[in-house]
């Protein structure tokens, strides 16, 4: 059996899909198992530990016809999706067996109904099987047995798409994360249970530095609150003066925001307490920020992530650390599901930000020892051991 990896969206070497590929593949390798990558074509070559094949030319995060943005939803799907399936069709018939198991770790309605026209003409009999992680916000949100349709276009495409897959026995959903594996499970009309989630723990987590918080890490996208982060550090600076602000804000991509990033760089000289970095930062300095931190702030806008999780959220409970993330969002019921030690405040503006980490501070709500707890029994069903566990379960005899 082989296992192979299927992602037009892998085509770089930072982001949720190259850590995905990568803590697969790690896990795999340990395993004795082959791994075959179908990725797309801009995946530098010698990033991961597997075989790549660069198939795709376009990926799921596309934009078609993004000037017009009543049509390009539509138009992206359409096209998308058909070049998914062209590109699936073209493959010869030994780039993928019965006997192997096809695992999509991220995928989009841009891409769904290529894979499912493309598995019903391979049909039951030549298919492998196929596991689907759902990690996308669908346009619904769930809560019991109520409903809010916050996208119906973006819902209705899921609901499609998902459909498709009705009766493939050997095709399996999968949900990653509580609350979005309940959204889709809603639309797909079946059981779409949450998996083991692929987050980077780290065998050993060190004490924190004391007063020191880790305020923002990653790429510096707008719905990540970036920003709000050169006011926000300033008062921060003047509310807790004997605090370290740790900032990594990646702004190298194309689509990254660059003048929060350039406004940090032009504050940090007449700011000790802040120490920041740019560009890109490899793996063990992006554990480093973690292992350092006290408090762990997660100062995404609301808006943005009403009705979505960030692997932030899940490293920050892995690595023990209590956290500070902006409330009713899906951010909040993830921490809750997994008992997690944190407060929500208003990241809506730079003052309610920085006065919501101080107050969250001063409050006693933190508590590292109860992080620490929560950490154990999260890292005890998360990562890439449980997740493959689960995955390989679902292969064909």
């Amino acid at each position: 059996m082989r296992l192979i990896i299927l992602d037009s969206g892998l085509k770089d070497n930072c982001g949720h899909n190259f850590l995905f590929a990568k803590l697969i593949a790690e896990e795999a390798g340990r395993r004795g198992l082959e791994v075959i990558a179908l990725c797309h074509e801009d995946l530098p070559r010698g990033t991961l530990p597997l075989r790549r094949r660069p198939i795709f030319d376009s990926s799921y995060y596309y934009v078609i016809n993004e000037e017009d943005p009543v049509e390009s939803p539509v138009a992206s799907a359409k096209k998308l999706n058909a070049s998914f399936y062209q590109t699936m069709s073209a493959l010869g018939p030994d780039a993928i067996r019965r006997n192997d198991l096809v695992l999509v770790p991220s995928i989009n309605q841009n891409n769904l109904g290529g894979l499912a026209r493309w598995l019903r003409d391979l049909g039951p009999d030549r298919a492998p099987a196929v596991a689907i992680a759902l990690l996308f916000t669908p346009g619904v949100a769930t809560d019991g047995d109520a409903v809010q349709i916050y996208d119906s276009l973006r819902a209705l495409q899921y609901r499609a798409t998902l459909g498709n897959f009705r009766g493939m026995r050997h095709v399996h959903l999968m949900g990653t994360g509580h609350q979005t594996a309940a959204d889709h499970a809603y639309l797909a009309k079946g059981p779409v249970p949450p998996h083991p989630l692929l987050v980077d723990l780290p065998a050993d987590v060190p004490d924190p530095e004391p007063r020191t918080l880790l305020l923002f890490a990653g790429n510096s996208a707008e719905g990540k609150g970036i920003r709000l982060l050169p006011e926000a550090v300033r008062l921060l600076a003047e509310r807790m003066p004997d605090w370290t602000f740790l900032v990594q804000a990646n702004d190298t991509t194309n689509w990254a925001f660059k003048e929060p990033v350039e406004a940090l760089r032009k504050l940090a000289p007449a700011l000790p307490q802040l120490e920041l970095q740019t560009g890109f930062v490899d793996e063990a300095g992006y554990r480093r920020l973690f292992a350092r931190s006290a408090v762990v702030a997660i100062p995404y806008d609301a808006t943005a992530y009403r009705y979505a999780s960030s692997g932030i959220l899940w490293e920050a409970i892995g690595a023990g650390r209590p956290m500070v993330i902006p409330k009713n969002t899906y951010l909040e019921r993830e921490a809750a599901a997994w008992d997690a030690n944190y407060v929500a405040i208003d990241t809506a503006t730079s003052e309610s930000l920085a006065d919501g980490i101080a107050a969250a501070v001063a409050s006693g709500v933190l508590d590292l020892h109860k992080a620490q707890r929560s950490a154990k029994a999260f890292r005890a069903r998360n990562g890439a051991a449980p997740f493959l566990d689960m995955v390989l379960k679902l292969r064909r005899t």
